[in-house]
């Protein structure tokens, strides 16, 4: 007997991450970049909507 039409069989999951040996963690928070952003981001996006420009929501 043929399996009913549409019915699928549960997809397999991946295992947990488990973290490499080695592996150390990046830490963006200490680059000036992210600093920067961090800092001054809030007043950019005030002004951009200060002027009607808002900011995209993907933003």
């Amino acid at each position: 007997m043929a399996a009913a039409a549409g019915a699928q069989r549960p997809r397999a999951r991946a295992p947990p991450f488990v973290d490499p040996p080695g592996y150390a963690r990046h830490r963006p928070e200490s680059t000036l970049l992210y600093r920067l952003v961090e800092q001054h981001y809030p007043a950019f996006r005030e002004l951009r909507a200060e002027s009607g420009r808002p900011l995209p929501a993907y933003v």
